[in-house]
């Protein structure tokens, strides 16, 4: 049976304040958004989530609430993490303090020290970028709906992939004027069926892994998070990346 994608609780500034919320849930969270403290700690339990995100300033009540949660959850409690945007909200004791959550590679690595049960190690995002696979002087079309730094998922409707397959796969890089070259290998391969509009799926592990190709994946990947689609989904124009570290 699959592992259940991970839960997180977020508490945000008002119902128009979406950009975290978006951001998680490409990175393949279940997100429970709320605007009133009370009620997102009375749910957290009850969605399975063990991390809460507190995305805004805190009042006295407020504090006082999450000091009362997590002497009454003493075993269950979620990890609580604040993050800070301007002007950083106060941390509750006990509670950690992100300094920033739109770097998305800290706020990646964030998760995962919280979320250990996850195994997360590379960043990885839902997209939608087109992608050339070149196997054995064949080049068939297809396309990336999962990008990470350590591979990828690629869908097509041209003739299925080998689990153990060698291959080469170009990825364009869409608005930065820039496409990657790179050996995988096929980790496993899906069938068509209705649950993937009948394509034949694949998950490829990059051969490769030099700081360079690590720094365009990370840089690109902040790019998608930060900014909407178009109508179609592709992200032809990304905005500046934030500083990486």
């Amino acid at each position: 049976m699959p592992m259940p994608q991970p839960a997180i609780g977020l508490l945000k500034k008002n119902d128009d304040d979406h950009q975290l919320e978006r951001i998680l849930r490409r990175l393949g969270y279940r997100v429970f958004a709320y605007t009133r403290c009370h009620l997102m700690f009375s749910s957290l339990a009850g969605h399975g989530a063990n991390l809460a995100l507190i995305d805004r300033p805190l009042g006295e009540k407020e504090i006082s609430l999450i000091k009362k949660y997590r002497s009454r959850e003493t075993k269950n409690a979620a990890t609580i993490l604040c993050c800070g945007t301007g002007q950083s909200p106060r941390t509750p004791p006990g509670c950690n303090q992100l300094v920033d959550p739109l770097d998305i590679p800290a706020l990646h690595r964030a998760l995962q020290r919280h979320m250990t049960q996850y195994d997360r190690k590379k960043l990885r995002a839902s997209i939608r970028l087109p992608a050339l696979v070149c196997d054995r002087g064949e080049h068939l079309l297809g396309e990336v709906n999962v990008l990470g730094t350590g591979g990828a998922q690629l869908q097509s409707s041209a003739r299925p992939l080998r689990t153990g397959q060698n291959l080469e796969v170009v990825i364009p890089l869409l608005g930065q004027k820039k496409e990657l070259e790179i050996p995988c290998q096929v980790v496993y391969a899906q069938e068509p069926v209705a649950e993937n509009n009948f394509h034949y799926q694949a998950g490829i592990q990059f051969l490769t892994h030099d700081d360079e190709l690590v720094r365009d994946l990370e840089h690109y990947l902040s790019c998608h998070l930060l900014t909407a689609p178009d109508d179609n989904g592709y992200h032809y124009r990304p905005a500046a990346a934030p500083h990486i570290t």
